[in-house]
């Protein structure tokens, strides 16, 4: 009889310090091809979708990822469903030394914390108090979405890959510079390529991800800042790849970087086009290609209207005062409006490369109409208003033609201390806070 007790105590024992030593889950297969188009098919799927993060009934109501971290946060998730490793580089490993300067610039240096592992995976037991599996994977990505960012995707956790090769699963990241010294990162999750050639995307944004709003999703994009240096198209890095150079990169995963040759040798307009070129499966005809960047141009210039009203409210949020630094990156749009000016003229782009091939023949009058009234005749502007309201506050609406002229000319404000009229070109008075970048 006490010999049995022992048994059930040791027993318990082991039972407990089990569950006290518990990994975020217990991967048990390894990623290869087939679980990489499984893993392109889940985010093609309805599962990946703009509320997952906010609607109440999913189990990752809560979580708030910004540009990278939906990135990891999807890849953990298809990872935990399925029992595969989830293996990055340990963003804990190193940490950001900060000081600002004079006039407020921040200059930092990464600094090696001697203490850390040098990889971050779901073998961890730091969350081994969450007795559930699905807490210790809220709490994990959550962890990583805090540690990780645009830099350690792009510099560790993946890797560049052929144009003829990317597909859904894959991503699309850039990094322009700002003023001051500043830069702008960003990443595009890929759900598909079309067959036109352009790419399904979800996304999300530091403003968005703030105030807990549903993450983007853009049906029919074309990326605009080409790739260079560690940005660009990119796949995740298997666990075995971690740590590694590029050229040690096993060529059946696609490991290349040709984008950033062919970028030099295009120029990124040309390069834009051979990639839509290279990955179509279907034959785009002139009047479907130029219908498709007028709603493009039409879509992205609506979206300012709230990217704009998130500024806005922020700036009632705190009463007025001048925007730090965080505040500031989160709500201005330099980038977004740059991204915009050249979403518009990609408008006239087709067009002067239809009129090259002699085909202008083969557009509509209506379309033909649309992109003369956007950059050479006034005379359709009514016309094209009503094709693209954009309704930039109650009661006043501009078109595409008066949006690309006021971001040509600089017109309008990126700065989110700015009135409303500021932003859109419409007053006279700018705000004296100071702009970051």
């Amino acid at each position: 009889m006490q010999l049995s007790l022992v048994k059930i105590f040791m027993g318990l024992f082991i039972l407990i310090g089990g569950l006290l030593q518990a990994e975020v889950w217990n991967d048990y297969r390894e990623w290869n091809d087939e679980w990489e188009r499984r893993y392109g098919e889940f985010m093609r799927s309805s599962e990946v979708n703009r509320n997952m993060f906010v609607d109440k009934h999913s189990p990752y109501y809560g979580l708030r990822p910004d540009c990278a971290d939906a990135a990891y946060a999807f890849r953990a998730i298809f990872a935990s469903q399925y029992g595969l490793p989830f293996v990055i580089r340990n963003p804990s490993g190193t940490r950001s030394k900060c000081r600002r300067n004079f006039w407020g610039r921040r200059n930092c240096r990464r600094v090696r914390d001697r203490n850390a592992s040098r990889l971050l995976s779901n073998r961890t037991t730091k969350f081994d108090r969450y007795h559930s599996q699905e807490k210790r994977l809220y709490k994990f990505i959550q962890y990583v979405s805090d540690q990780a960012g645009t830099i350690s995707f792009n510099k560790y956790d993946s890797y560049p890959i052929k144009i003829d090769k990317v597909r859904g699963g894959d991503h699309f990241t850039y990094q322009i510079e700002a003023r001051f010294g500043e830069t702008i990162r960003h990443v595009y999750n890929i759900k598909k390529v079309n067959p036109n050639g352009t790419f399904d995307v979800i996304f999300s944004t530091q403003a968005r991800a703030d105030k807990g709003l549903p993450m983007l999703r853009r049906r029919e994009r074309e990326f605009v800042n080409p790739p260079h240096d560690i940005f660009g198209f990119k796949r995740f890095r298997r666990p075995e790849n971690l740590l590694k150079p590029i050229s040690s990169i096993p060529s059946y995963l696609d490991a290349s970087t040709e984008q950033y040759h062919l970028v030099n040798r295009l120029g990124p307009k040309s390069f834009f086009k051979y990639v839509r070129e290279k990955l179509a499966t279907q034959l785009e005809t002139p009047d479907l290609l130029i219908n498709r960047l007028l709603r493009n141009a039409c879509e992205e210039g609506r979206a300012r209207v709230e990217n704009v009203n998130q500024g806005l409210r922020a700036a009632r949020d705190i009463r007025g005062r001048c925007m730090n630094y965080q505040e500031y990156d989160a709500y201005s749009t330099p980038a977004r409006d740059s991204a915009l000016k050249k979403t518009i003229e990609s408008v006239k782009d087709g067009y002067n490369d239809i009129r090259k091939e002699g085909d202008l023949s083969e557009l509509s009058p209506r379309s033909l109409r649309l992109v003369r009234a956007i950059f050479f005749n006034s005379a359709h502007e009514r016309e094209l208003l009503q094709f693209c309201p954009i309704h930039w506050k109650p009661g006043h609406s501009m078109s595409l033609r008066t949006l690309w002229r006021r971001l040509r000319q600089r017109q309008m404000s990126t700065h989110p201390n700015d009135s409303v009229d500021a932003r859109w070109g419409e007053g006279f008075y700018r705000t004296r806070c100071r702009a970051y970048y």
